[in-house]
């Protein structure tokens, strides 16, 4: 294993460090030693195997999932990608918008002075929103960004599975801050010889901490989402052939592009929007 590949698995294995801590504190600690009622002692622990495991289930799924490939019509071999790097850019340019018309490809933005989005590395003409992740060197379908923390990019295979982990996140440490401010002044009283009450303090400090800014990066995207953005059309101008194009369908119709129209997988980190990652709808401006 290579040495990027190592500080590449760091924070995950850190992700999944704080995952144990906040289980061997809350379960063990915090339900075992210190709250006194059986009634709250069961529904502590269930509620937070729930919320516990929902996160789990996101975050892996949003690390794991492959990204699904460029269809093979928006590629150029590489006989076709030599010839096209001894042409000057106007002439580049000129052949590539020829290929998009020929092969019927359905594009609505470009780059600046209207050229055509092409990736030198991969040998293709960019679907609309994808992007080149240098991380993961290769393109992404509707790539939002490189997360660290699962080692994956985000983009149309695994969007709805971030939102998830992030909401789970913030409920997750929510639960486990909030169910333990009960019991915080008593805490501090011996916190320093007590080992549970150490623990657990340390783990309610994590989880406040944790699930502020986890909070914020969820509300961040959800506002991305009503306005059908990524992180990376969000922080710079998105460049279209028409000037009243836009992505934006519509607030509802923006959530539903990402979660689905199934209200019973909403919650679930499995696969339910819709599209199929390069080819969008779009709304014409009057």
């Amino acid at each position: 294993m290579s040495c990027t590949s190592l500080l590449n698995i760091i924070p995950p294995t850190l992700i999944l460090g704080l995952t144990i801590f906040s289980y061997y504190s809350y379960v063990l600690h915090f339900c075992v030693y210190i709250v006194d009622s059986v009634a709250k002692k069961t529904s502590y622990l269930f509620l937070y195997h729930v919320t516990i495991l929902m996160f789990l289930w996101s975050f892996l799924a949003t690390a794991v999932k492959k990204h699904h490939p460029i269809p093979d019509e928006y590629r150029l071999n590489p006989s076709e990608h030599s010839r096209l790097l001894n042409y000057t850019e106007d002439e580049a340019n000129a052949i590539l918008k020829k290929l998009i018309r020929l092969r019927n490809l359905e594009m609505y933005t470009c780059g600046l002075h209207s050229r055509p989005r092409y990736c030198k590395t991969c040998m293709l003409i960019k679907p609309d929103r994808t992007h080149h992740c240098s991380t993961c060197e290769r393109c992404i379908l509707k790539m939002d960004h490189h997360c660290p923390w699962v080692d994956n990019c985000i983009g149309f295979c695994n969007y709805k599975q971030f939102i998830l982990m992030l909401f789970y996140t913030t409920l997750w440490c929510a639960f486990y801050a909030g169910t333990v401010a009960e019991y915080i002044v008593d805490l501090w009283k011996d916190i320093q010889t007590n080992v549970s009450k150490l623990l657990v303090g340390i783990g309610f400090l994590l989880a406040a901490l944790l699930g502020l800014l986890v909070l914020f990066l969820f509300l961040y995207h959800l506002k991305l989402i009503l306005k059908n953005e990524t992180t990376i059309e969000g922080l710079r101008d998105t460049i279209y052939y028409q000037d009243n194009t836009t992505f934006d369908l519509g607030q509802w119709t923006n959530f539903t592009e990402v979660f689905g129209d199934n209200v019973c997988c909403w919650l679930l980190p499995v696969t339910s929007g819709k599209g199929n990652g390069y080819e969008f709808r779009v709304n014409r401006l009057i």
